[in-house]
């Protein structure tokens, strides 16, 4: 069955309540209970029957948090039966797990729909220059890095592997949240397979040696789909910047 905005839009609002419900209970209660401990500390003087009414109101602000946990839980739970009992049939997904039906949703978003009609917002960028290690013994570049929304906020460190093929070093890439990537080679236009990172390795005038590392650090100013969807079912929807959105966050606001 083709995909159609109706049906994208149908998905996202019903999911976005959810998301909402879930953001409520792990920001805003919480932060609510933690200001009405406080006030309770401040509210209570000492001597022991002050000391024993205290502690059973404190007792009862930790019962409340487990009770907010729950409720976080909850809603992950709701949205893993959503995507698994009516999104996956409404998809006819061969996917068995709410994760499967969401990347099999993302592929077939940019595959059936054009992009400028059904994507959400995500913001993520190269923070800074990239830095190249003092110790390199070669003077080459890493560059041309372009991010896709798979990639959260995070550092890279791309380092030199085998050397042993000069203006053809293997290097490896590596991130502090994504992990190992695919090897990259100087002078080899780079696309990693799992997180489309790209970039490119410019030999220079002195060799690259093993050893020889390069850094660059990742920014993602995530929203509440991408985040929800990421930290919960390891997937990642089709995504741009401010101003292009078309799945709009206020459905989940």
């Amino acid at each position: 069955m083709s995909l159609n905005a109706a049906m994208v839009e149908i998905f996202f609002r019903d999911i976005g309540r959810f998301v909402r419900m879930h953001d409520l209970y792990g920001s805003d209660v919480p932060a609510l209970v933690s200001a009405e401990s406080a006030l309770k500390r401040t509210r209570f003087g000492s001597g022991a029957e002050r000391l024993e009414t205290l502690g059973r109101a404190l007792e009862a602000d930790r019962n409340n948090a487990d009770l907010v946990a729950a409720l976080v839980d909850g809603e992950v739970n709701i949205v893993t039966d959503y995507v698994t009992e009516y999104v996956g049939p409404a998809i006819q997904s061969k996917g068995a797990s709410a994760s499967e039906i969401l990347d099999e949703l993302a592929e077939r978003m940019l595959e059936e729909c054009t992009p400028a009609q059904y994507v959400l917002r995500n913001e993520v960028a190269v923070d800074g220059a990239v830095a190249t290690d003092t110790d390199n013994a070669g003077d080459g570049t890493l560059g041309s890095i372009v991010l896709s929304q798979y990639i959260a906020a995070q550092r890279f460190t791309v380092e030199c592997v085998d050397a042993s093929v000069e203006g053809s070093e293997v290097w490896s890439v590596t991130g502090s949240v994504v992990g190992e990537l695919d090897q990259a080679t100087t002078g080899v236009a780079y696309t990693d397979s799992n997180t489309y990172l790209e970039l490119a390795i410019t030999a220079g005038a002195a060799a690259f040696a093993v050893g020889d590392k390069f850094y660059f650090y990742t920014t993602c100013t995530e929203r509440r789909f991408q985040t929800f969807f990421r930290d919960y079912f390891e997937a990642v929807m089709p995504s741009v910047g401010t101003g292009s959105e078309t799945i709009d966050e206020d459905w989940a606001a």
